[in-house]
């Protein structure tokens, strides 16, 4: 699973597993192939992005080990209170500006969840818009 929007054009894309650094290679890291991408039927980038997310199909299963194991997603019905505590993990960029490179370590922080309208309030006023930025997909 990724973002929709890390997905551009029809590259031939591969899935680092095992290991939390794009630039060396561990010796807990498989790379796998990717057969096939599927993107949200309804992602749309229009001032806002919706529906943000991919399914990556590998090329060969792949075996757990200490290093790679599933993420369990939860049932769509299920809802986080406001203010739990959470972690996210990514390899996006760390600054918004042009110049500011991805990071090759996994990056990983302490986040706490937030209202929605709260969060789109904060967020329209930031970006200096009208609509709503984050959606419930």
């Amino acid at each position: 699973m990724t973002a929709a929007h890390c997905i551009f054009d029809y590259l031939d894309y591969t899935v680092k597993l095992g290991d939390t650094h794009l630039k060396h290679e561990a010796p807990t890291a498989v790379v796998v192939p990717v057969k096939d991408i599927v993107i949200h039927q309804e992602y749309v980038i229009l001032g806002a992005v919706f529906n943000d997310i991919a399914l990556v199909l590998l090329s060969f299963p792949v075996n757990y080990s200490t290093h790679i194991q599933p993420v369990c997603l939860p049932a769509k019905s299920f809802q986080l209170e406001v203010g739990t505590t959470c972690w996210v993990t990514g390899w996006g960029k760390t600054q918004d500006v042009k110049w500011a490179s991805s990071p090759t370590q996994l990056q990983e922080t302490k986040v706490n969840i937030v209202d929605r309208e709260k969060c789109n309030r904060s967020l329209k006023y930031l970006l200096q818009v009208l609509f709503n930025v984050v959606s419930e997909g």
